[in-house]
């Protein structure tokens, strides 16, 4: 291993991929138990390392802080659910697309431009290799999950 961070960023994926295959081994724990239990343990650590540095757990504008942890627990709460609603494959390609869908959204809502090199990259996610493979036609594991995941949702209505 190279370097320190590249061995953090492994332990982080690891930890990651532990946290979703606990959460599809447990479907008898609705998401939202799931997401309480996960945020304690969340909050307890955070807390001791701030506390530890002297930095305020409330940072400099509290209503943006209330609002960050809104988003952010509504958003682990739907993913939590899809992971125990649908294959673990399908249901973390779904959330790793989230950055088309916030530069699509941008667009819309608030007006921003993305870069042509920016969508450049896009299809690079969906294409087993940024081949000149039909999207339908494609076998990577990103393209099937895709599939798999908009059969799923049209058909039960997720």
């Amino acid at each position: 291993m190279g370097t320190v961070g590249i061995r953090y960023m492994l332990i982080s994926v690891g930890c990651f991929a532990a946290v979703n295959l606990m959460v599809k081994y447990l479907p008898h724990l609705p998401a939202t138990e799931l997401v309480l239990f996960r945020s304690l343990i969340t909050f307890a650590i955070s807390y001791t390392l701030l506390k530890h540095k002297g930095i305020s757990p409330w940072g400099m504008d509290k209503k943006w802080l209330i609002i960050r942890g809104i988003a952010g627990t509504t958003a682990l709460t739907v993913f939590f659910y899809t992971i125990q609603k649908m294959p673990l494959s399908a249901a973390v390609t779904v959330q790793y697309l989230s950055p088309f869908f916030t530069a699509f959204i941008a667009g819309f809502l608030l007006g921003e431009r993305t870069r042509w090199a920016q969508w450049l990259f896009f299809p690079c996610v969906l294409y087993r290799d940024c081949g000149n493979q039909r999207i339908e036609r494609s076998n990577s594991p990103s393209i099937t999950s895709l599939r798999y995941w908009l059969k799923y949702f049209f058909r039960t209505g997720l």
